[in-house]
């Protein structure tokens, strides 16, 4: 999309077709990783350069995974946790395994695993920390909360939640963590949630106008936008 023209352009096509990816930006390129094609869980990851127009493949996960989290930090890749599975999802297809692409070696490395598997859960960045919150383990969705330090090399398990939730969203402003909606267990929630990284503690904020999951959120000009969703 062009916002001085306001018009869309197609673009090359991925070598593979999937759903439930991430993607990432580092240093002008665009890093798409995981997912499901053709009903089968993937590691393969691409690469699209804007500036000659095409993708390329790059080194696979150690790990097929979808319905994981991608991070950037310092020019850097972290992907974490997701399943291997698909629906039924069986205990072992939720990993707590995490993987980090160095785009200037062409390799990944396997890092710390989280205390907990989990998948459909959010990563935020904050003062170049992973906070990730939320999403379920096997069958039931979690309000657990875990930090990653990259220099220590460690995950550190934070306050948890006041409520479980998954289908969330996680917003970063004024380098506090904000989670707003998602489902606990089977209905839409309204609540939000804010975290301090600074004293550790969870804080329930306003509750939106209706509850809502699988809606997205955006920051701009110091303000949190709620879009869409599921109520």
């Amino acid at each position: 999309f062009n916002p001085v023209r306001s018009t869309w352009e197609q673009v090359a096509p991925m070598a593979t077709g999937r759903t439930f990816h991430s993607a990432s930006v580092i240093a002008g390129r665009l890093y798409v990783v995981g997912g499901v094609s053709e009903d089968t869980v993937i590691n393969s990851v691409e690469c699209y350069d804007p500036e000659v127009g095409t993708w390329k493949w790059l080194q696979a996960m150690s790990r097929r995974r979808h319905l994981h989290s991608a991070s950037v930090i310092k020019g850097q890749l972290y992907i974490t946790a997701g399943s291997s599975g698909i629906i039924p999802w069986q205990p072992e297809d939720t990993t707590d395994t995490v993987e980090c692409y160095n785009p200037k070696t062409g390799w990944w490395a396997s890092l710390a695993p989280m205390s907990v598997g989990r998948y459909i859960h959010t990563a935020s960045v904050i003062r170049e920390r992973i906070y990730v919150v939320g999403g379920k383990e096997i069958t039931w969705p979690l309000d657990s909360a875990e930090r990653y330090d990259p220099i220590a090399r460690r995950w550190e398990r934070l306050a948890p939640m006041a409520l479980p939730r998954r289908f969330h969203t996680a917003s970063v402003l004024k380098e506090k963590l904000i989670v707003a909606g998602g489902c606990g267990s089977y209905l839409p929630t309204s609540s939000v949630e804010q975290f301090d990284p600074e004293l550790g503690v969870w804080e329930q904020l306003s509750r939106m106008t209706m509850p809502r999951m699988l809606h997205s959120a955006t920051v701009m000009h110091g303000k949190l936008y709620i879009l869409g969703g599921v109520k």
